[in-house]
């Protein structure tokens, strides 16, 4: 679109109205300027930016009201434009989360009758990604399901992207299978 814009050059044949209806384009759109938002405004999205980062599970109903309760004068919906505007959103669960797509296949359950009765036979593993004001952490665990302990854990920095560990340690491995600390 912004593209078919710039071809439209004024004062030359054919004429703008006809150039844009050619290039389906609207006229109005060639005279938009955008308005650069004041410092009042800038201030107000550092301070939900904050107050994201401390709370992100508050949704645009809460953000309205804290930032009330701090004597800012917002409503809801300008708050659900900053809030779209800078990409936040609230990390609590939506509706209907808990329904399945119906273009995803359903997977069998392989261990429905499976007696889990030795060692190394079903393992279990998750992975948790947490996030954090400047950086994301990343941990996973997996587990022996003959036994009730954590055999391993892999945690990445959160600084860095790289493990803190290396993977499954002989002590961790014994002490998991054997019971040896």
């Amino acid at each position: 679109m912004t593209v078919r814009r710039t071809l439209v050059e004024p004062n030359v044949q054919p004429s703008m109205h006809q150039q844009c209806e050619l290039l389906g384009v609207n006229r109005s759109s060639l005279y938009y300027e955008p308005v650069v938002p004041d410092a009042e405004e800038l201030a107000l999205m550092r301070r939900m930016d904050k107050l994201h980062l401390k709370h992100p599970f508050f949704g645009s109903r809460m953000m309205t009201q804290t930032l009330k309760r701090e004597g800012l004068v917002v409503n809801r919906k300008r708050v659900q434009r900053l809030m779209r505007i800078m990409g936040l959103e609230s990390t609590a669960p939506k509706p209907n989360t808990s329904k399945p797509a119906p273009e995803h296949a359903v997977y069998p359950y392989l261990l429905r009758d499976l007696k889990v009765s030795r060692i190394n036979q079903v393992w279990a593993a998750d992975i948790t990604t947490i996030p954090m004001a400047h950086s994301v952490h990343t941990s996973a665990a997996g587990t022996d399901r003959h036994g009730p302990s954590v055999c391993d854990t892999l945690a990445t920095h959160p600084a860095t992207p790289k493990p803190a560990s290396k993977g499954l340690s002989v002590k961790t491995w014994e002490s998991c299978h054997f019971g040896v600390t």
